[in-house]
This record gives structure tokens, C-alpha cells and sequence, in this order.
């Protein structure tokens, strides 16, 4: 086997079917011995109470970021901001690859565990797939952990501050904006969270990106 493609097999592929598998499991029992735990959508239903024109307004915008055009679109703009900083090939497809990975797992588990959106108003339009795991918050906290490391990585003034906030700013506001919205049960940006995490750093390991 090319030494290029071991990593990717040690790091990525494997684990990720292990981590997709494990992700649908916990799925299913959600949906089965709990009956699709109704009783975390208390969250969902009191968020609705509590909607303002404000709060809509608001949220829309990280919801909207996390969209699938607009995150595979952030991936390519990323990518060529760090191919510009870096020159390093490695560093330009992270980005896209955090993505990429992070949705083939998602899929992988969506289609197995079949979870119906939360039964409250939606905000906005669904995607035709499984509720569990949030594919959205997933995507993008892949996304913005692997630009909050090159960023923590630079020798730049307020560079490090500054991914502090990509790293947990961005990640929170999608998923807390996904529940207020009522396009996710709780479990589901959290799980879609640590998936996303586990993404990033996979990725990384895999293309030999060098750690802070």
C-alpha cells in the first residue's frame, strides 16, 4: 500500500467506520428502547415559546452558513486562504477534506437510524435526510476546527484569539441555532459536535498537518 494512502486508512477509514457504526447504534437505541426520547424536545418546545423576530433573525445566519452549498463553498474559500498563508497543499484541502469525511460518516449513520426532525414549527426548509446526527453542525465544526488550528498556528498578532472564537464560536452558534430553529433534537448537534471534532482531528493526523 502507498505510504500517501496508510495514514488515511489508519487515521480516517477505519476509525470512521468503527465511529459511524457506533454513532448509528446509539441512533437506534434512541429510537428504540427510548422511543425517540421525547423528552429532550422540552428544549425545542420551549425555545418556540421563546421566538422573536430578533432571535429569527439571528439565528438564521449561522443555520444558513451551515447550509451544504454555502459550507462546501467556505471550504473552498478557506482552502485558498491557506494555500495563499501556507503554500502547503496540505494545509488548502483540509478544509474540504474535514467536510467530506465528516458527511460520508454522517450519511453512513443517518440512513441506518432514519430519525424524524422534531415535531415543533420548522424555520427552515429540511434536508431529506435523518435528524440524528446533525449533518449541519457536524460539517461545520470539521470545518471551523480545522481553520481555528492554522489560525492558532500563526505567528500573527490576535491570530490566536481569533481562533478561539472560529474553534467554539462557530460550532455553538450552528448548533444552537439548529435546535432554536427546530431542525434538530438536542442529542442530535451533539452528537453531530463530536463527530465534527473527531473529523477535524482525523483529517489532520491523515494529511500529517503538524499539531499546536
Amino acid at each position: 500500500m502507498s505510504e500517501v494512502w496508510r495514514p488515511w486508512l489508519r487515521e480516517v477509514v477505519l476509525p470512521g467506520a468503527v465511529i459511524s457504526a457506533g454513532i448509528a447504534g446509539v441512533g437506534r437505541v434512541i429510537e428504540g428502547p427510548l422511543r425517540g426520547w421525547p423528552a429532550e424536545d422540552e428544549l425545542n418546545r420551549w425555545c418556540v415559546r421563546h421566538r422573536t423576530p430578533l432571535g429569527n433573525a439571528l439565528t438564521w445566519v449561522p443555520s444558513t452558513y451551515a447550509d451544504t452549498p454555502a459550507t462546501i463553498a467556505m471550504s473552498l474559500v478557506y482552502g485558498g486562504w491557506l494555500w495563499r498563508e501556507t503554500g502547503s497543499v496540505r494545509e488548502a484541502v483540509a478544509p474540504l477534506a474535514a467536510i467530506t469525511v465528516e458527511t460520508v460518516c454522517f450519511m453512513s449513520a443517518a440512513r441506518v437510524v432514519g430519525r424524524a426532525r422534531p415535531d415543533v414549527p420548522w424555520l427552515d426548509r429540511p434536508a431529506h435526510t435523518s435528524s440524528f446526527p446533525s449533518g449541519h453542525t457536524g460539517a461545520t465544526t470539521a470545518m471551523s476546527l480545522t481553520v481555528a488550528h492554522a489560525l492558532a498556528r500563526r505567528d500573527v498578532p490576535g491570530s490566536r484569539r481569533l481562533a478561539h472564537v472560529v474553534r467554539w464560536g462557530v460550532p455553538v452558534s450552528v448548533a444552537a441555532s439548529r435546535v432554536y430553529r427546530g431542525m434538530h433534537h438536542p442529542s442530535d448537534v451533539v452528537v453531530g459536535s463530536l463527530l465534527g471534532a473527531w473529523t477535524a482531528g482525523a483529517v489532520r493526523r491523515a494529511l500529517g498537518i503538524p499539531t499546536l
